[in-house]
Parts: C-alpha cells; sequence; structure tokens
C-alpha cells in the first residue's frame, strides 16, 4: 500500500511537469492557443492535486495502521513478558517452599509433612497454577499476531510447565509419601532428586530465552 501511494504520487508529479511543458512549447509557438488551453491546464492541475492528495491520504492511512499494529504488538509484548516474570519469580518461591519442607521431613525420619507445611505447599502450588494459566492464555493469545518463531516461546513455556508438574509432585509426595496416585516412576523419581539449584537453573534458562525473544521482537518493530 505505501508503495502504490509513492506510486500514485510520483507518476501524478511527471503529468503535471509534462502538462506544463506542453503549455509553455504551444505558448511559445502557437500564442493564440494560449489562452484556449488554460482551462485545460488548470482543469489538469486539480486533478493531478486531487490524485497527489488520494496518495498523500493512501500513504498516511498505511502509515497510521503500521504503528497502531506495533503498538498493539508491543503493548502485548509487555504484557506477556510481565506474566512469565511473574510465574518465575512465583516458581522460584515454590522451590524455596518444596526445599525446606524437603529438609525438615528428611530430618525427621520420612515422615509426611506437618499440617502448616502441608497448608503452605497447598499455598503455593496454587499461586503457581493461576500464574501459569496467565500465561499459558497470553501464550495462546500470541498465536494471533504471528509472531516469527513463536515455537520458542511456545517451547520456552512448556519447560516452565514441567517445573511446575515435578515441584507439584515433591509437593504431593511430602504431604502423603509415595502413595500419590499412577504417576509416572521416573518422574517421580527425577523429582525426588533434582536439587534446588537445578531447579532454579532451569527456571532462570526459560526466563532468560523469553527475554531474549521478547527483545529480538522489539528490536525487529523499533530497531
Amino acid at each position: 500500500m505505501k508503495a502504490l501511494a509513492v506510486a500514485v504520487v510520483a507518476l501524478s508529479l511527471i503529468l503535471l511537469f509534462w502538462a506544463v511543458l506542453v503549455l509553455v512549447v504551444v505558448s511559445n509557438s502557437m500564442p493564440s492557443l494560449n489562452l484556449a488551453l488554460l482551462p485545460l491546464v488548470f482543469d489538469l492541475i486539480k486533478t493531478v492535486c486531487a490524485v497527489i492528495a488520494a496518495g498523500v491520504a493512501i500513504y498516511a492511512l498505511t502509515t497510521w495502521r503500521r504503528t497502531l499494529k506495533a503498538q498493539k504488538r508491543t503493548e502485548f509484548l509487555d504484557q506477556y513478558l510481565s506474566s512469565v516474570l511473574e510465574l518465575c519469580g512465583i516458581l522460584q518461591e515454590n522451590v524455596g517452599g518444596v526445599m525446606s519442607v524437603k529438609f525438615r521431613v528428611e530430618s525427621t525420619g520420612g515422615d509426611p509433612c506437618s499440617d502448616d507445611d502441608s497448608r503452605r505447599l497447598d499455598d503455593l502450588t496454587s499461586k503457581t497454577y493461576v500464574a501459569l494459566g496467565k500465561v499459558n492464555a497470553f501464550t495462546a493469545k500470541g498465536e494471533v499476531f504471528k509472531f516469527h518463531q513463536y515455537e520458542i516461546c511456545r517451547n520456552a513455556i512448556a519447560g516452565l510447565a514441567r517445573t511446575y508438574t515435578r515441584l507439584g509432585l515433591q509437593s504431593s509426595i511430602l504431604k502423603f509419601g509415595y502413595e500419590v496416585g499412577p504417576f509416572d516412576a521416573a518422574i517421580l523419581i527425577e523429582s525426588q532428586m533434582v536439587k534446588d539449584t537445578e531447579y532454579r537453573e532451569r527456571i532462570d534458562e526459560q526466563k532468560n530465552i523469553l527475554i531474549g525473544y521478547v527483545s529480538d521482537r522489539y528490536s525487529e518493530m523499533h530497531g
């Protein structure tokens, strides 16, 4: 659309130039026709001006639409990144809660955790669930914008979701022992063996991937 507007304006200016040139040549060679051609020239000038105005309007509309589209994308990315950072912060808090309860349980011989610890784990799990749901909703909404290489976001969020699942399983083990339902034994074992530093590194890794992705999209839109 922008290229079309520029082409229209350029063509109009070329036509106007040739009209004036013809008028000058005719006026010099045939003075008697000068007055007769004036109305025609004025009509041509008005037509050319109208075409130029239309071209400028098209260009302005195209620029406005592009600016509006970039603004909507920027607002979405701002909200998306904020929700991701919130989720990562809550996951880090979840890691701290699970690991501290795990330490107390192991120090008492492996019995299920206390009622206070159980409530704390439930609160952290619920809080993380809400934050993850918010991020998943943003991730789905982002499909509408058709961002370049958007699968990077989907994969990073899937990684954070896996961390949430493993922390939830570990919370269940701490509350009820290993009688927590028909879960994959490998996941249960891994959840028990993963150290808090490994959880935190995984969370930071996915967070940094998402920050880098959003930064790249900002650069593409705003230079």
